[in-house]
């Protein structure tokens, strides 16, 4: 874990491995077969949540919230006088008074949904929810992402790799810009440099990803399509 936060986090190329960094994202899944695995495996997921690494339905953002309201306050009375927004919604939806206001009130009217008082299946129906989001399972890495077909563009991102393919979300408005399936990518990286080139062919997309972690990028792709080098 403590080699993964040290991807995620830094802006600078790192030492280890990327092979290390791929058995640790390909084995955290494994981790759900014990209570103390479900439990990291749901902090994880919440704190992707909350970083707006789960772009969903706004229906599917209230029952999450709501779950997390219950796992972090039980069946307590006055609920909304000490309701911590930041702990159960998404950072870029409580920019404003309005929305958070909004999301607010819907998310207390949620909770009667939630029937279960069982952290554990609390957590484990956050989770099954969450594996239905194609980005589930994804490790993010700020990028610039420069599109040259089939226009020229500019995108800051947090890019994202999982076992489906590359997920492209803009840092500014954390929309879902992009996702490719693995099968119809194609990737070519040069050691020692901080971008990789990818090209979509369904969508004719060509493009540089450029950050300090893209021979982490790179291997991931490779890792987690079971394409091997392409």
């Amino acid at each position: 874990m403590q080699l993964l936060f040290q991807v995620l986090h830094s802006t600078q190329p790192l030492k280890e491995s990327p092979e290390d960094l791929c058995e640790v994202i390909v084995g955290n899944e494994q981790a759900s077969n014990n209570e103390f695995g479900l439990s990291l495996l749901y902090d994880e997921a919440r704190q992707n949540f909350l970083k707006g690494y789960y772009p969903c339905k706004e229906k599917d953002t209230v029952h999450l919230a709501a779950i997390s309201t219950r796992i972090l306050y039980g069946n307590t009375s006055k609920l909304s006088d000490k309701l911590d927004l930041h702990c159960i919604l998404p950072a870029h939806l409580l920019m404003s008074k309005e929305k958070a206001a909004e999301m607010k009130s819907k998310t207390t009217k949620a909770l009667k949904d939630v029937k279960s008082n069982n952290v554990s299946h609390l957590q484990q129906e956050f989770l099954t929810c969450c594996r239905h989001f194609r980005t589930y399972g994804s490790t993010f890495f700020i990028a610039e992402v420069y599109m040259s077909q089939p226009h020229t563009s500019h995108l800051r991102a947090h890019c994202g790799v999982n076992d489906y393919g590359l997920h492209l979300i803009s840092t500014t408005s954390m929309v879902l810009v992009a996702s490719y399936d693995h099968r119809e990518l194609k990737w070519s990286y040069d050691s020692g440099k901080p971008f990789l080139e990818v090209y979509a062919r369904v969508q004719r997309h060509q493009m540089t990803i450029r950050t300090p972690q893209a021979a982490y990028i790179y291997m991931l792709l490779n890792k987690l399509s079971g394409q091997g080098d392409s």
